[in-house]
């Protein structure tokens, strides 16, 4: 045995490394959308949607061709993960639209600003 680890070891725990720390790569983006005050317009939902996609069918092959309820339960948590960043940007991007449409429009081009006058 030794202390040689073979090709297949090392690419195994490489793989569940890497997605063990992209799910805590998910926190700050979720963090940013969350504290975002002008619609989170950085972020794409069709990108986080694909993302998504991926997470769910890798998850679903899991299941079905490997049977590996480990994996299976990882890429969940990373669709999960994808979820809660397309909804935090849904629900943000609706606030701001609500909030936008309650301010009054800007002047005419030419004509004077009187909203930031002092009375």
């Amino acid at each position: 045995m030794g202390g040689h680890v073979s090709l297949d070891e090392f690419t195994l725990a490489l793989f569940a490394g890497c997605n063990g720390l992209r799910i805590v790569a998910y926190l700050p983006q979720i963090h940013k959308a969350a504290m975002d005050r002008n619609g989170v317009s950085s972020i794409s939902c069709m990108t986080w949607g694909l993302f998504l996609l991926a997470n769910i069918s890798t998850a679903a092959y899991a299941l079905v061709n490997l049977s590996d309820w480990q994996m299976a339960f990882l890429f969940a948590g990373n669709a999960f993960c994808c979820v809660v960043i397309i909804a935090i940007t849904c629900w943000k991007r609706r606030q701001h639209s609500l909030l936008s449409a309650e301010r009054p429009p800007p002047p005419p081009a030419g004509e004077p600003n009187n909203s930031y006058a002092i009375p």
